[in-house]
């Protein structure tokens, strides 16, 4: 993970320190969050203004974008209910990538309900990014390579909990470590063609095709081989959202298995103790049961609001998404 953070820092700096003699601006530091904003907006307000013309022209686009978790980063009711549960200290770090149009370490309700919006992507830099395959429009537009590639993601989507030493988010190592593929070639597609939506762990239908899963059983044994689709561990993300494979006999509850990170709390902070997410390899896992008639299975996807412990039965769930389920004759 290390050398991949150490390859996207001289990429960045290459890419920013070029865009920064150009526009004759000075480098900034990295940090967890969107590119570093060179743009002459004093404040939330001007950017959303700015915004706006983006919307104006490119009415389909902002439509998709409105729809996604993009646009309503700082606003959901899951972030701010995580919010209000840090320490007022690390507010700053989460509101980095959730409301990046803030100019002032204060709350801005305009950022907030601007989320990651069209300027943050793509005028970060003052002139304005677009892919090398976008079709030409009427102002110009620089079109670097790495804005068609996980470098475009890579600060909000691969970053460590602060003094810690290991990652809050890992989706970019997961995906480069083992395939050549973009990010924006999953998360940017509908229908053939690009798309601003973005989907992911909230959108049913994408999320249902992370998983593939088979079932059978034999005597008093269930086998489950769960093959994961994507290019990253899944689940992927946020560090507490889980897998939770539920066997039932009717109502009952015959047997559980979860499959996510888990941590402990020690010396004030947290401690990853296993990481049992699907890694690109099938997965097959055996369950015991006791004699009994048909059977029901299903696999979730949970969001986890919050671990108070180490025990996944008392995580705070705020949502989940049934991937698939199936019955099992006796």
């Amino acid at each position: 993970m290390q050398e991949r953070q150490r390859k996207t820092a001289a990429v960045l700096a290459v890419v920013l320190g070029s865009a920064f003699a150009l526009l004759g601006a000075a480098p900034l530091a990295p940090q967890p969050g969107p590119a570093p904003s060179l743009r002459d907006e004093v404040d939330a307000a001007t950017a959303a203004r700015r915004n706006q013309g983006c919307i104006t022209c490119h009415e389909r686009e902002a439509e998709e974008w409105s729809t996604s978790a993009h646009a309503t980063s700082a606003s959901n009711e899951a972030f701010l209910a995580a919010l209000e549960r840090e320490q007022p200290r690390r507010h700053d770090f989460c509101l980095d990538c959730h409301a990046p149009e803030r100019r002032s370490s204060a709350r801005d309700p305009v950022a907030e309900g601007l989320g990651v919006a069209c300027v943050t992507c793509h005028v970060p830099l003052g002139a304005i990014l677009a892919s090398p395959g976008a079709a030409p429009g009427p102002h110009g537009v620089l079109r670097p390579a790495w804005f068609a590639g996980t470098d475009a993601c890579t600060r909000c989507h691969q970053f460590d909990f602060p003094g810690a030493g290991w990652p809050i988010q890992d989706t970019i190592d997961e995906s480069v470590e083992l395939f050549d593929l973009s990010c924006q070639s999953c998360h940017m597609r509908a229908g053939g063609r690009t798309s601003h939506r973005f989907p992911g762990g909230y959108d049913l239908a994408f999320a249902r095709r992370a998983v593939d899963v088979t079932a059978s059983r034999d005597g008093d044994e269930v086998t489950f081989v769960l093959i994961p689709t994507p290019p990253h561990a899944v689940p992927t993300g946020d560090m507490f959202r889980r897998l939770r494979l539920i066997l039932r006999d009717g109502e009952r509850v015959l047997a559980e298995r979860f499959f996510g990170r888990r941590f402990e709390r020690r010396d004030g902070t947290l401690h990853e103790l296993r990481d049992d997410r699907l890694h690109a390899t099938p997965r097959r896992v055996t369950l015991k049961i006791p004699d009994a008639g048909p059977l029901s299975w299903s696999l979730y996807l949970e969001r986890v609001a919050y671990a108070p412990s180490a025990n996944p039965d008392e995580d705070v769930i705020d949502g989940r998404l049934e991937l698939a389920r199936g019955t099992l004759a006796p």
